[in-house]
């Protein structure tokens, strides 16, 4: 998820059972910036890889979103 009033650098909030882990998605390659406690590893593997799969197109929307932003 990316939330229309966020902040930098770009990011995306992925929710697993009530838990959050953030992603960045960075200028050259994806990090995990934070995971609650409680998130099964199998599901940061699965949102990390999906993050990397997709990061140019949630790259694109983060621009998008933070052009309406300004």
């Amino acid at each position: 998820m990316i939330y229309a009033n966020d902040h930098d650098p770009a990011h995306v909030h992925v929710f697993c059972d009530g838990r959050e882990i953030i992603i960045n998605l960075g200028e050259t390659e994806a990090t995990i910036r934070d995971i609650d406690p409680g998130v099964k590893r199998a599901d940061v593997r699965e949102a990390f890889r999906i993050a990397v799969e997709q990061r140019e197109a949630l790259l694109a929307a983060w621009r998008k979103i933070d052009a309406q932003r300004s």
